[in-house]
């Protein structure tokens, strides 16, 4: 029996149906997620085809709370196993969310559906990740929806991609929310230039993947340094008691410091995934609070 969420044919309407999909969805957000955010939203237009690209793993807390908080209709567009459980299948059904199995065939037909979508004058909705900032390789998901638009332009006048930053707390002691802010708009048909050229999708792909980049979640330099020396510092004393029970060891610790590989790896998940930074921060804290309850036992 076709699944009511893969029908081509079907278009999300700002109904009565759509609004009570959205009033479960705000529901099931906050109470197993915590508050949900929206900011800068200025950018989000109310009419015309309109492309979403939120940063991150394909998430459907993420989607549920973006259609929860944005009184237009969106096609977000999930793999399967982004969206488990009765609950969640029956609502993203409400929703109208597409999804697609693990299969080349069925993500490209799903993007079939989200081009028409948007020839439709709709707004539809993918995620996207960035590549390590170390990587030269462009980025796969971003790279699929440039293609996306690059399809969708001819028929779709007047397109808009705007990316959304996604964050939702770390850890049981942090406050549940889930926060989304709109990025700035992406100058989409300046990017592509000519349909015809090849380039064209790369340009968006790239300039899309910079943005993703530019999350306001991000914590500030000073956040980061104090991370970073805490860091080190940990090791160092790891180090030097490990050595110092070596009676035969001769290295010391003196002039080591951490490695450039470690800072880029520190800066380019700050920038990528603040909550995921944010862990590692709390845990670092936990460890350094062991250690010095660990000290004060000694010293007993």
């Amino acid at each position: 029996m076709e699944s009511p969420n893969t029908r081509a044919d079907i278009q999300v309407e700002a109904s009565a149906g759509y609004s009570l999909a959205r009033f479960f969805a705000r529901r099931w957000v906050t109470s197993c997620h915590g508050k949900i955010r929206l900011l800068r939203d200025e950018s989000l237009t109310p009419a015309g085809p309109l492309l979403l690209v939120l940063n991150g793993a394909p998430s459907f807390v993420h989607a549920a709370a973006m259609a929860a908080t944005w009184a237009r209709p969106v096609r977000f567009v999930l793999p399967e196993d982004a969206c488990k459980g009765f609950w969640p299948r029956r609502l993203a059904s409400r929703l109208g969310v597409i999804l697609h199995g693990p299969s080349n065939a069925d993500r490209k037909a799903t993007l079939v559906m989200a081009r028409e979508a948007l020839g439709r004058g709709e707004a539809v909705a993918l995620f996207a990740e960035r590549e390590p900032s170390r990587s030269e390789v462009l980025s796969t998901s971003c790279y699929t929806v440039a293609q996306l638009a690059a399809k969708a332009i001819s028929g779709a006048a007047g397109l808009a991609v705007v990316p959304i930053h996604t964050l939702s707390s770390y850890g049981e002691e942090a406050a549940g929310e889930v926060l989304l802010a709109v990025g700035s708009p992406l100058p989409t048909r300046e990017l592509l230039g000519g349909a015809s050229s090849e380039s064209s999708p790369r340009n968006l792909a790239g300039a899309l993947e910079d943005q993703l980049g530019q999350t306001p979640f991000r914590f500030e330099e000073r956040d980061l340094r104090i991370f970073l020396s805490d860091l080190e510092k940990v090791l160092l004393t790891d180090l030097e008691e490990e050595w110092a029970s070596r009676p035969e060891w001769k290295q010391k610790t003196e002039g080591m410091e951490l490695s450039r590989f470690m800072v880029e790896f520190a800066e380019d998940l700050n920038g990528r995934d603040p909550a995921q930074f944010a862990g590692l921060r709390l845990e670092l804290e936990r460890y350094r609070e062991e250690l010095r309850r660990a000290s004060l036992i000694e010293a007993e």
